[in-house]
């Protein structure tokens, strides 16, 4: 996972073979390195646009499941956004700076949210959907969010051996039709 701001900041998280500790650590213009505590096991992180904050899936080892939490990189300080015992991932931060878009594993379905980076009030529930989804990023205006899907189907024989399941393969003639975002 990745996440770079229009002021040039990149961030990554690199995966090994299983979730652990993760170290992350952020790296300033001329190349200062500060580690930021705590950060346990990863899932996904997204730079604010200003760059001065971390938004970031976060293992909590009491339940298992991951949580959004805001790390303020100039006073050191994390904030835990999220609190619910099924799995918050992939935070995408709006071009304002006031919103963080995430997905959340609710009953076996993926739910898109948005909650107020300060914490306040309830998280809103953009859509809900039973396909695995991936936030990408808010439209430069921020009235839209970008995300993907990786739809998957039973493992023809070839693939059966290693997993039950693959992805779906679409062909050129289809491209189209599944490109059209009117379409669903």
């Amino acid at each position: 996972a990745f996440s770079v701001t229009d002021a040039g900041v990149l961030s990554f998280v690199g995966m090994g073979e299983s979730y652990g500790d993760s170290r992350l650590v952020w790296v300033d213009g001329s190349e200062r390195e500060t580690a930021i505590p705590r950060s346990g096991s990863l899932l996904g992180i997204g730079v604010s646009p200003d760059g001065k904050k971390i938004a970031m899936s976060r293992v909590d080892n009491l339940l298992g499941s991951f949580d959004i939490w805001v790390h303020d990189t100039e006073r050191s300080l994390a904030t835990r956004l999220t609190f619910d015992a099924d799995s918050e991932m992939g935070p995408v931060w709006s071009p304002d700076g006031r919103w963080i878009a995430y997905t959340g594993e609710e009953s076996g379905l993926n739910v898109i949210y948005r909650q107020s980076v300060t914490g306040g009030g309830r998280p809103e529930e953009l859509v809900r959907m039973d396909v695995d989804v991936f936030l990408n990023s808010y439209s430069p205006d921020g009235k839209t969010i970008e995300s993907c899907a990786i739809l998957t189907t039973e493992a023809n024989e070839t693939l059966r051996e290693l997993h039950h399941r693959m992805p779906v393969i679409v062909g050129p003639e289809h491209f189209d039709l599944w490109m059209d975002p009117d379409t669903i």
